[in-house]
């Protein structure tokens, strides 16, 4: 990408954001941007795997702020680093994957963070400045580098997802923790995947979307994670905060993943 082609884009996108900001008026408020409008968007891919699964993270949802294009995932990650991460005053370094650019903003306003954020194609990001490129199987970071980390809907596109989660273990300080985030079924059934399937349509009716190499079954995700060395958790923002997860219009089914490398 030229610079001229990203500085267009960047601005087109600060254009769009302002507009949007004072065209949408009502009750409603995303605890992302601090916007107002009438209600959520609906927005996402729509499939029959997403039903026949139960799928968490996917589908065609009314989710989606209209101003900043922040999603319940999104503001489900934002609410555990409000609450448990972020409510102190000490310094915090944070590995931040596919940087989404409404969480971003809103971290970046936390003093004592150090955000430091990657993705295999850095290019794709047009507002956010300062995206390193970096393989998650293979990262340019020193061991013990980072005390926090999030990867929200990245694993599923990663063909060795059990190198990626050893470079995280590998990156994080002892008594790190990460938020690690995928679309998974809740059906019981298992994780269904093959790197080998290259065909978008297949693709899409195996795994939900064209580039996505796999399904996660949830429990099967977590342990996973704990093969990598991490002690797991799942934080449920209606049992932790119930208000502050209405006010927000999170999925009450959506848990989200807490990983922990042990002292």
């Amino acid at each position: 990408m030229s610079m001229q082609v990203s500085v267009r884009e960047n601005w087109e996108q600060r254009l769009r954001r302002f507009v949007r900001r004072h065209r949408y008026r009502g009750d409603v408020q995303c605890a992302l941007c601090g916007a107002y409008f009438d209600e959520f968007v609906e927005t996402g891919l729509q499939s029959p795997l997403t039903e026949s699964r139960e799928i968490i993270g996917m589908g065609r949802v009314k989710d989606m702020c209209p101003v900043c294009s922040g999603r319940a995932r999104t503001r489900l990650i934002l609410l555990y680093l409000q609450e448990q991460v972020l409510a102190g005053d000490g310094k915090i370094n944070i590995l931040h994957f596919a940087p989404e650019y409404p969480l971003q903003s809103w971290i970046k306003m936390h003093s004592g963070v150090s955000l430091t954020m990657c993705d295999l194609m850095p290019d794709v990001y047009g507002l956010i400045k300062n995206v390193e490129q970096a393989d998650i199987t293979n990262l340019p970071y020193d061991d013990g580098a980072f005390d926090f980390v999030i990867c929200s809907h990245v694993l599923e596109h990663v063909p060795d997802d059990k190198k990626a989660l050893s470079e995280l273990y590998r990156v994080m300080v002892p008594g790190g923790r990460a938020i690690l985030l995928a679309p998974f079924a809740i059906d019981g059934k298992g994780t269904d995947e093959d790197p080998n399937v290259t065909d978008e349509t297949e693709r899409e009716r195996r795994f939900g979307q064209s580039d996505h190499i796999r399904i996660y079954e949830r429990d099967d995700f977590l342990d996973r994670i704990r093969d990598a060395g991490f002690a797991v958790s799942l934080f449920d923002p209606f049992a932790e905060h119930p208000q502050l997860a209405k006010e927000m219009d999170l999925n009450p089914l959506e848990l989200l993943p807490i990983a922990t490398r042990p002292e």
